[in-house]
């Protein structure tokens, strides 16, 4: 029975911002079981991409969630080209929320006493937690693996789960959706099937692959049998399982068992691959998924290839379809730079269609542009006035926030005032009786001198306290000042009369004229534009932020409509 062919669309294509999953393949293998289990494929032709990408997108759908799979160029592999790869598909697709990594990984099939990590050929290895193996200082006696951990997202992790409990509770038989997947073509279905239990052989680490003779790894029937590694049958509900762990990334392929071995030990890893370390800088979530297709060692075949990629596609498939895509920008919401990132890419979508002039009169393919252009602006719009009125939210948040506290501020304010009057009074009557005990010591008697003299220590000691409590005040006013000061200058820049009237109220402090300016350079820095990476969790600079993206989609629609009228 032959799989019903991803059917394909060039009407009602998603907008650059519907496009949330990135899915990356590193050989055709992968790309071809990633193709096979479309539910829809896109006409990628119809969509305006920018110019400059060297990458070949497929796009499609899987249940409800637009997806974008991304190939690594051929026959360049390692790190440094997941990065290249990564970097456009962020560019180009910036609303891009999780990347998986799906493809096929070397198996560290190290057992350990109480862990189960029994990893065979076929099985399917999520990635929890990604070591750079290849970065270390070699010492004396050892090396020391200084490659970043990275771990993987949570929250997704979490949902990752719940393949495993639908696998468990026989909702998803993992096996059967992977042979149900690839029958397209007698072609695909070969290439994908599963292969003979007889050729999952785990050689012992110091029997190394023969090749001035066949090899035991080559023969139907294993000869060596002392040199195969026992392992216990697996029941037939349960040939393929699922893994999460560490997994090795590094530009250097294992294929040395004892290097493996020792890699799995150091740093508790399930499998290799050469990829995932690269995009981890590029994308914030990231699952890497892959399917077991060898031992590492030097027993490398590709026997098992396809059906690895086949596993991990499909459960790549099955981790989708319990996400709900509405909630995915809720579990992780889009931040500045992918916002920003956005409209710079309606920007020159805007750009290139209205400075497009090969149309001739009536041409449809122009008006089609056009209509994708308008689009992505009204959606890019929409966009921005969503994160604007949550960020006025904030905002309002904060500014309640500021008027609490400048209440507080203001009974502060006034409690100064009264420590002040009440210091002048005690100094004023802290001198009158210094006076007073000095002229009554010159005319006591000697008798009375001594306790003339106790209270003049003590006057002096009660003197010398005050002058330490007015010195406290007289901080706490400055204070208050640079308080005044920056939230006048923040009433400046932000143009809002909630923080001016708090300004007000405060007052300018006694030091105010001295830290003014250097306040306002302060000020002025957290809110520049120049500023690479604004913090997007200051509420000014998030304001801003989005106000002058929103002048740009203006500004940028404007030089269109004057465009089309010229």
């Amino acid at each position: 029975m032959h799989q019903a062919e991803p059917s394909t669309s060039s009407k009602g294509l998603p907008l650059f911002r519907h496009f949330t999953v990135g899915w990356i393949t590193a050989i055709e293998t992968e790309f071809l079981a990633a193709k096979q289990l479309l539910d829809m494929e896109y006409d990628a032709r119809k969509i305006a991409l920018p110019t400059g990408d060297k990458n070949i997108y497929t796009l499609g759908r899987i249940g409800e969630h637009n997806v974008v799979i991304a190939t690594l160029p051929p026959a360049i592999y390692g790190t440094r080209s997941a990065t290249g790869v990564a970097h456009n598909l962020q560019r180009h697709f910036p609303m891009v929320r999780v990347v998986l990594m799906v493809g096929v990984g070397g198996g560290a099939p190290t057992v350990r006493a109480g862990t189960g990590s029994d990893v065979r050929l076929g099985d399917v290895v999520v990635g929890t937690r990604v070591v750079s193996y290849d970065f270390g200082k070699q010492h004396p006696n050892y090396v020391e693996y200084t490659g970043d951990v990275k771990l993987s997202n949570s929250t997704l992790l979490s949902m990752t789960r719940q393949v495993t409990r639908d696998m468990m509770h026989d909702k998803l038989d993992l096996e059967s959706t992977i042979a149900a997947g690839f029958t397209k073509t007698a072609r695909i279905q070969d290439l994908f099937s599963r292969p003979g239990e007889e050729s999952d052989r785990l050689y012992r680490p110091d029997y190394c692959h023969n090749d001035s003779e066949i090899c035991d790894c080559l023969c139907e029937t294993p000869r060596e049998l002392d040199m195969i590694i026992p392992r216990a049958k697996r029941k037939s509900y349960d040939r393929i399982k699922v893994h999460y762990g560490s997994i090795g990334s590094a530009d250097t392929v294992v294929k040395d068992a004892i290097t493996r071995d020792k890699l799995a030990l150091q740093h508790n890893l399930l499998c290799f691959e050469m990829e995932t370390a690269g995009i981890i800088p590029i994308f914030r979530h990231i699952i890497p998924i892959r399917g077991i297709c060898d031992y590492s060692d030097s027993h490398k075949a590709k026997q098992w290839q396809g059906y690895a990629a086949a596993a991990a596609a499909t459960y790549a498939k099955c981790f989708l379809n319990v996400i709900d895509p509405h909630n995915l920008d809720a579990d992780i919401p889009p931040n500045v730079d992918e916002m920003e990132r956005y409209v710079q890419l309606v920007i020159q979508m805007v750009e290139r269609v209205t400075s497009t002039r090969s149309y001739g009169p009536g041409s449809g393919s122009g008006l089609n542009e056009a209509d994708n252009a308008m689009r992505e602006i009204r959606e890019s719009v929409a966009m921005l006035t969503t994160m604007a009125e949550h960020n006025s939210d904030s905002i309002r948040g904060v500014q309640k926030g500021y008027t609490e506290h400048s209440a507080a501020l203001k009974n502060a304010e006034d409690g100064i005032k009264r420590i002040e009057e009440g210091q002048r009074d005690m100094r004023k009557i802290l001198d009158d009786m210094m006076d007073y005990i000095s002229t009554q010591h010159a005319v006591s008697t000697e008798e009375q001198k001594p306790g003339w003299e106790n209270l003049r220590h003590e006057a002096t000691e009660e003197t010398s306290s005050l002058e330490k409590a007015t010195k406290i005040t007289e901080n706490a006013r400055e204070a208050m000042g640079k308080v005044a000061d920056f939230t006048r200058d923040a009433s400046w820049v932000t143009n809002s009369g909630t923080i001016a009237r708090i300004s007000d109220t405060l007052g300018r402090g006694s030091v105010a004229a001295e830290i003014g300016v250097n306040g306002f350079k302060k000020v002025k820095k957290w809110f520049s534009f120049d500023d690479p990476s604004p913090d997007p969790s200051n509420i000014f600079s998030t304001e801003i932020i989005f106000t002058n993206l929103f002048a740009r989609i203006i500004r940028s629609t404007s030089a269109s409509a004057t465009s089309t009228s010229g």
